[in-house]
């Protein structure tokens, strides 16, 4: 909107960890008793806007609506969610499951289940029962395992 400093917004925004925002968000909201969130949504628009936005929301929270538009109305956006559960570790796909059902009110593995089948439907479902390790490959084991 007239008046709202987009460069300062972006200095801000893209320089800062998800931690770092919520801090920020929480500061804000004692300061001014007004939602940043809310107050960036009415002082831009556009896609400029709606990156500003996801920039502000919880990651779990992100990702949770992600995927719940992924498998909305016709059709399943698979590659979508592929990008989410593949890019993120197990404490992250804990938090996104919980903030899914706190959402929508289902199961997400219920959802990937009823959504998706055969072998993706296998690989869904195995990536969210947290079976990979998060710690670095071992390269010994990488290519015995090629």
């Amino acid at each position: 909107g007239l008046g709202t400093d987009e460069k300062a917004l972006i200095n801000i925004l893209c320089h800062r960890s998800s931690k770092d925002i919520a801090k920020i968000k929480k500061v804000y909201q004692e300061s001014f008793s007004k939602d940043l969130v809310e107050r960036v949504k009415d002082e831009t628009s556009g896609k400029f806007g709606k990156v500003l936005e996801l920039l502000l929301t919880d990651p779990a929270e992100r990702d949770a609506k992600a995927l719940h538009s992924a498998m909305k109305g016709l059709g399943t956006n698979e590659e979508l969610i592929v990008e989410v559960l593949v890019a993120r570790d197990n404490q992250q796909l804990t938090a996104i499951t919980a903030k899914f059902e706190e959402l929508t009110g289902k199961s997400l593995e219920n959802e990937l289940k009823s959504e998706t089948s055969g072998d993706f439907q296998d690989f869904c479902v195995k990536l969210l029962s947290h079976q990979r390790s998060d710690e670095p490959a071992d390269p010994a084991t990488a290519e015995l395992d090629a």
